[in-house]
């Protein structure tokens, strides 16, 4: 898969980031901090570095499922 970003740190060193902070810091409403948030978010999956980490935390997740742990780490 091509990637956008190679890290986390790339998303906010990105002109639109800082675009969006800059909004966020001279207008702080719910409305452009939810604008920053969710650009953020959708970035993500477009990012090296927290798709592999991410990947990682769904195969322990299926792991430890496989043995039958699942339910009693999640609490149920």
């Amino acid at each position: 898969m091509l990637y956008k970003y190679d890290s986390v740190a790339k998303i906010k060193e990105s002109r639109q980031y800082k675009a969006l902070q800059e909004k966020c810091r001279a207008n702080p409403t719910a409305y452009t901090m939810f604008d920053l948030v969710g650009w953020y978010n959708d970035q993500l999956a477009s990012c090296r570095e927290f798709m592999e980490q991410y990947d990682e935390c769904l195969s322990w997740l299926v792991d430890v499922k496989d043995i039958g742990l699942g339910d009693e780490i999640h609490g149920r």
